[in-house]
């Protein structure tokens, strides 16, 4: 499952989310939001990328930042068709 850790109020992780959505997957199901405005998520970042920047993705052993990567990425890897 796809992590992506997240600041609610970021364009650039709205970017992401609405790509998500865009490929109709499913939150809880293909994916996690992280949100690393709390405090032990922001250091899980860090231990993960470290940095603070979001969006950043996991997925398996994928790490990336930058939302653009992260969409080019989403793009090439996952599609799930609309029931």
């Amino acid at each position: 499952m796809l992590k992506i850790y997240e600041f609610s109020y970021c364009p650039y992780c709205a970017k992401v989310r609405d790509k998500l959505k865009e490929l109709n997957l499913k939150e809880g199901e293909d994916f996690i939001l992280i949100d690393a405005t709390l405090p032990e998520k922001k250091q899980e970042l860090i231990k993960l990328g470290s940095k603070s920047q979001v969006p950043f993705l996991v997925d398996e052993n994928v790490s990336m930042y930058e939302s653009d990567d992260i969409i080019s990425y989403l793009e090439s890897n996952f599609y799930r068709a609309k029931k």
